[in-house]
């Protein structure tokens, strides 16, 4: 953005977040900070790697960058994107709140309880055979 242009949109409004690293080796904690930051009305930026667009939506709560060839600039212009006009960063701002709502802790219980009784029984008859 530039001087003048009529939009006073900081860097400090968007969570840059990213994934550049291969993500199983990352603290857990670390890859909570975009689902923290939606909480908080914060869009996220990312490159669409690993488990992050199960939850960032480009052009929804956040905007990702192309996985493929990964390069700051591609990151770059995702940001830009995300703040491209104080109506874009609003817009997205609210689809963060929103989209945080779906992940909560009950939710995920509740999941982890769908997993473990579909994969259980097939367990147990596995090692009968």
């Amino acid at each position: 953005m530039t001087e003048g242009d009529g939009a006073s949109v900081g860097v400090d409004q968007c969570r840059v977040d990213a994934e550049l690293g291969q993500p199983g080796k990352r603290h857990h904690r670390e890859r909570l900070v975009g689902l923290e930051a939606a909480a908080a009305g914060v869009p996220a930026v990312a490159f669409a790697t690993g488990g992050i667009p199960e939850w960032l939506h480009d052009g929804e709560n956040g905007c990702l960058a192309p996985p493929r060839g990964a390069s700051p600039a591609l990151l770059a212009q995702a940001i830009l994107r995300c703040v491209g006009t104080p109506d874009e960063l609003r817009r997205l701002s609210d689809g963060a709140r929103r989209s945080s709502a779906a992940w909560t802790l009950s939710r995920h219980v509740a999941g982890l309880d769908a997993l473990f009784e579909r994969v259980a029984p097939r367990a147990a008859r596995s090692r009968a055979s």
